[in-house]
């Protein structure tokens, strides 16, 4: 069974608006969930920067990045953060 909010429309949605806002993003704007990790949910977002400079792509880059935090803080997603547990033997003189 399909569930009904898998495909609902992002028109509306700050990602979206982070692009369009943007009088220096261009493109086919695009924001999808590629992958399941071990440790991460990793999001593909593909837009083009026209202007060189690198502070503003890291300012849409950044825009963009918070935009998708307060979905999910909208949306009451929580996530836990990833923990590994590292057991070591101490080494003698004699190893």
């Amino acid at each position: 069974m399909r569930d009904s909010n898998a495909s609902r429309s992002i028109d509306g949605d700050p990602v979206n608006r982070a692009f369009c806002s943007s009088p220096i993003s261009f493109g086919s704007n695009r924001s999808h969930i590629a992958t399941f990790g071990e440790s991460a949910i990793r999001i593909e977002t593909v837009y083009y920067v026209l202007d060189p400079d690198y502070k503003k792509y890291m300012d849409i880059q950044q825009a963009i990045n918070i935009a998708v935090l307060e979905r999910f803080g909208k949306e009451r997603v929580k996530f836990a953060f990833p923990s590994r547990t590292v057991y070591s033997t101490a080494l003698t003189a004699s190893s």
